[in-house]
């Protein structure tokens, strides 16, 4: 098995709303929803920086296989000690996570919404 590892970048769309929202001019009618998404691009993106280099190695974009077939993790963190995933969702509102996988998130404004397995 190759392991290939990456750092992550700034992704694409975040480029594009940032350039966007720069260009619109403020009484837009959709400068206010631009805001929004840009917000939650931005929300899906953290920093690990604080941690030395020398210590900790960080993964991101992980593709395994096994049996079942291929899996991605969002990112990796290892140590000598420990490995820890960490998998990023921009989910707001209540989240409960039932038994069998099953996920709802009910939003702000009271609808649910399932996700199986995320």
């Amino acid at each position: 098995m190759k392991l290939i590892v990456k750092k992550r970048g700034k992704p694409l769309k975040l480029y594009a709303l940032e350039a966007l929202y720069r260009r619109l001019p403020n009484h837009h009618p959709v400068k206010e929803k631009v805001a929004i998404d840009l917000m939650k691009e931005k929300a899906g993106l953290f920093a690990l920086r604080f941690l030395h280099e020398k210590t900790y190695s960080i993964m991101h974009d992980v593709r395994l296989e096994d049996h079942h077939g291929a899996f991605q993790l969002d990112t990796l963190l290892l140590t000598t000690k420990f490995g820890l995933i960490l998998e990023v969702k921009n989910w707001h509102g209540t989240v409960i996570f039932g038994e069998n996988g099953q996920v709802t998130r009910i939003g702000d404004d009271g609808m649910e919404e399932g996700f199986s397995n995320p």
